[in-house]
Protein backbone atom coordinates (compact mmCIF):
# COMPACT_ATOMS: atom_id res chain seq x y z
CA UNK A 1 0.00 0.00 0.00
CA UNK A 2 2.83 2.44 0.67
CA UNK A 3 1.07 4.40 3.42
CA UNK A 4 3.70 6.58 4.96
CA UNK A 5 3.90 8.97 7.85
CA UNK A 6 2.60 8.40 11.36
CA UNK A 7 -0.10 10.96 10.59
CA UNK A 8 -1.06 8.87 7.54
CA UNK A 9 -1.48 5.84 9.82
CA UNK A 10 -3.65 7.77 12.25
CA UNK A 11 -5.75 9.25 9.46
CA UNK A 12 -6.06 5.84 7.79
CA UNK A 13 -7.36 4.19 10.94
CA UNK A 14 -9.74 7.11 11.43
CA UNK A 15 -11.16 6.30 7.99
CA UNK A 16 -11.36 2.54 8.58
CA UNK A 17 -8.10 1.27 7.08
CA UNK A 18 -6.69 -1.69 8.98
CA UNK A 19 -3.73 -2.84 6.89
CA UNK A 20 -0.55 -0.86 6.27
CA UNK A 21 2.73 -1.45 4.48
CA UNK A 22 5.44 1.16 4.41
CA UNK A 23 9.17 1.64 3.94
CA UNK A 24 9.13 5.18 5.33
CA UNK A 25 10.59 4.41 8.79
CA UNK A 26 13.80 3.08 7.24
CA UNK A 27 13.80 5.39 4.20
CA UNK A 28 13.66 8.43 6.48
CA UNK A 29 16.41 6.92 8.62
CA UNK A 30 18.70 6.97 5.60
CA UNK A 31 17.97 10.71 5.33
CA UNK A 32 18.81 11.27 9.00
CA UNK A 33 15.22 11.82 10.16
CA UNK A 34 13.86 10.33 13.36
CA UNK A 35 10.20 10.48 14.36
CA UNK A 36 9.61 11.51 17.96
CA UNK A 37 6.94 12.85 20.26
CA UNK A 38 8.27 16.33 19.53
CA UNK A 39 7.96 15.98 15.78
CA UNK A 40 10.41 14.84 13.12
CA UNK A 41 14.00 15.38 14.19
CA UNK A 42 16.45 15.97 11.35
CA UNK A 43 19.80 14.76 12.64
CA UNK A 44 21.62 16.35 9.71
CA UNK A 45 21.19 19.70 11.47
CA UNK A 46 24.13 21.02 13.47
CA UNK A 47 21.92 21.89 16.44
CA UNK A 48 22.18 18.22 17.50
CA UNK A 49 25.98 18.01 17.45
CA UNK A 50 26.16 18.30 21.24
CA UNK A 51 22.73 17.03 22.33
CA UNK A 52 23.29 14.48 25.07
CA UNK A 53 19.63 13.44 25.08
CA UNK A 54 18.06 10.37 23.43
CA UNK A 55 16.31 10.67 20.09
CA UNK A 56 12.98 10.68 21.98
CA UNK A 57 12.97 11.16 25.75
CA UNK A 58 9.68 9.24 26.11
CA UNK A 59 10.77 6.29 23.98
CA UNK A 60 11.61 2.85 25.38
CA UNK A 61 13.46 1.49 22.34
CA UNK A 62 17.03 0.19 22.74
CA UNK A 63 18.40 3.08 20.67
CA UNK A 64 16.92 5.72 22.95
CA UNK A 65 18.08 3.86 26.05
CA UNK A 66 21.71 3.62 24.84
CA UNK A 67 22.58 6.44 22.43
CA UNK A 68 22.41 10.23 22.34
CA UNK A 69 21.31 12.46 19.50
CA UNK A 70 24.88 13.77 19.29
CA UNK A 71 26.31 10.28 18.82
CA UNK A 72 23.76 9.22 16.22
CA UNK A 73 24.24 12.54 14.42
CA UNK A 74 28.00 11.97 14.45
CA UNK A 75 27.51 8.54 12.89
CA UNK A 76 25.25 10.04 10.25
CA UNK A 77 27.67 12.89 9.47
CA UNK A 78 30.50 10.34 9.16
CA UNK A 79 28.32 8.36 6.70
CA UNK A 80 28.48 5.38 9.01
CA UNK A 81 25.70 2.89 8.06
CA UNK A 82 25.16 2.18 11.75
CA UNK A 83 23.40 5.57 11.91
CA UNK A 84 20.75 4.39 9.44
CA UNK A 85 20.33 1.16 11.38
CA UNK A 86 19.87 2.95 14.72
CA UNK A 87 17.52 5.62 13.39
CA UNK A 88 15.58 2.97 11.45
CA UNK A 89 15.24 0.78 14.55
CA UNK A 90 13.96 3.76 16.53
CA UNK A 91 11.53 4.78 13.77
CA UNK A 92 10.13 1.25 13.53
CA UNK A 93 9.65 1.21 17.30
CA UNK A 94 7.88 4.57 17.05
CA UNK A 95 5.51 3.25 14.34
CA UNK A 96 4.77 0.06 16.28
CA UNK A 97 4.19 1.99 19.51
CA UNK A 98 1.81 4.36 17.72
CA UNK A 99 -0.15 1.42 16.31
CA UNK A 100 -0.28 -0.25 19.75
CA UNK A 101 -1.68 2.97 21.25
CA UNK A 102 -4.21 3.20 18.41
CA UNK A 103 -5.31 -0.43 18.94
CA UNK A 104 -5.61 0.20 22.70
CA UNK A 105 -7.69 3.33 22.13
CA UNK A 106 -9.96 1.47 19.70
CA UNK A 107 -10.48 -1.31 22.24
CA UNK A 108 -11.17 1.20 25.03
CA UNK A 109 -13.50 3.29 22.89
CA UNK A 110 -11.27 6.38 23.19
CA UNK A 111 -9.91 6.54 19.65
CA UNK A 112 -11.42 9.95 18.85
CA UNK A 113 -9.70 11.45 21.89
CA UNK A 114 -6.37 9.92 20.85
CA UNK A 115 -6.97 11.10 17.28
CA UNK A 116 -7.55 14.70 18.36
CA UNK A 117 -4.54 14.72 20.70
CA UNK A 118 -2.02 13.04 18.40
CA UNK A 119 -3.06 14.63 15.13
CA UNK A 120 -1.59 18.02 16.01
CA UNK A 121 2.00 16.95 16.62
CA UNK A 122 2.44 13.79 14.54
CA UNK A 123 3.36 15.74 11.41
CA UNK A 124 5.26 18.51 13.19
CA UNK A 125 8.81 19.27 12.19
CA UNK A 126 11.01 19.40 15.30
CA UNK A 127 9.05 21.26 17.95
CA UNK A 128 12.14 21.60 20.20
CA UNK A 129 14.31 23.26 17.55
CA UNK A 130 12.04 24.42 14.73
CA UNK A 131 13.90 24.80 11.46
CA UNK A 132 14.17 28.35 10.22
CA UNK A 133 12.91 28.99 6.72
CA UNK A 134 15.66 29.37 4.17
CA UNK A 135 15.88 32.45 2.03
CA UNK A 136 14.79 31.91 -1.54
CA UNK A 137 17.62 32.02 -4.02
CA UNK A 138 17.96 35.02 -6.29
CA UNK A 139 16.88 34.51 -9.87
CA UNK A 140 20.48 34.53 -11.08
CA UNK A 141 21.38 31.71 -8.67
CA UNK A 142 18.39 29.57 -9.65
CA UNK A 143 19.11 29.64 -13.34
CA UNK A 144 22.87 29.30 -13.12
CA UNK A 145 23.82 32.75 -14.36
CA UNK A 146 22.98 36.42 -14.47
CA UNK A 147 19.51 37.47 -15.52
CA UNK A 148 19.06 38.34 -19.19
CA UNK A 149 19.57 41.98 -20.15
CA UNK A 150 16.47 44.17 -20.17
CA UNK A 151 14.98 44.85 -23.58
CA UNK A 152 14.83 48.42 -24.70
CA UNK A 153 11.59 49.78 -26.10
CA UNK A 154 12.33 51.46 -29.43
Amino acid sequence: MGVGTPLDLLEGVHRGVDLFDCILPTAMAQRGRAYTRVGRVDLRRGVYAEHETPLDAGCTCPVCRRYTRAYVRHLYAAREPLAWTLIGQHNLHFWLDLMARIRGALAAGTFLELYRNEREWLDASDLEHPPTPTRPKRASQRRGGPPPPARSKE
